[in-house]
């Protein structure tokens, strides 16, 4: 059963320290880890210095760093306990919006999960908070043949999971079917699903 999802996420002070002085532009999980990317304006380095200095002092925030250029305006948080990292292994992100002070991730899920279960696999110690839940069954999806075999396909393989159990051109050879062709025909499937549950 696929379900969508919309999760909201209170980032950790130095996060939202960041996306006050610019622009979350997007982030990747690498090992475990998370690394933020910011666009903030270089008249700004001094405060960024500041909050780099103040993370390096910082007992409860281990592992955090931030990197920076004076010559150039991106600024990047590697976070190794980053509420995401835990948040893309229950759910397929499609879009991550950030605003000022929060992020919000839209998805699917391969099963329903409560706010609650999903605050429970978060580390307890962890500074960013899931605000706000809201999970909308998919009652009737109209896939074609092609598109329901893949969909299935994709959950009983574990493509859908994180870590992914199957990568995509071991479904490929599976099906028989070129990796453009099990890309679009994968896109298909998320956007009709997330237009029947948005």
């Amino acid at each position: 059963m696929l379900v969508g999802a919309k999760v909201q996420v209170e980032p950790c002070p130095y996060a939202r320290s960041l996306m006050k002085l610019g622009r979350h532009v997007g982030f990747r999980i690498s090992n475990g880890s998370a690394s933020h990317l910011f666009i903030v304006d270089r008249g700004d380095i001094n405060k960024i210095a500041e909050l780099r200095a103040r993370l390096q002092r910082s007992a409860e925030e281990k592992g955090k760093r931030i990197y920076y250029s004076s010559s150039s305006n991106y600024v990047v948080l590697e976070c190794p306990t980053c509420i995401l990292v835990e948040l893309y292994k229950i759910l397929h992100v499609v879009n991550m919006k950030a605003g000022r002070d929060q992020v919000v991730l839209t998805g699917i899920m391969t099963k329903p999960v409560s706010i609650n279960e999903l605050r429970n696999k978060v580390n307890p110690n962890n500074r960013e908070k899931i605000v706000y839940m809201e999970t909308l069954k998919v009652d009737e999806i109209t896939l074609n043949d092609k598109e329901e075999q893949i969909a299935k396909i994709l959950l009983e393989k574990g493509y859908l999971e994180y870590p992914r159990k199957a990568n995509i051109n071991e479904l490929c050879d599976l099906l028989g079917i070129p990796k453009s062709s099990l890309s679009y025909i994968t896109r298909r499937i998320f956007k009709k699903v997330l237009n029947q549950t948005f």
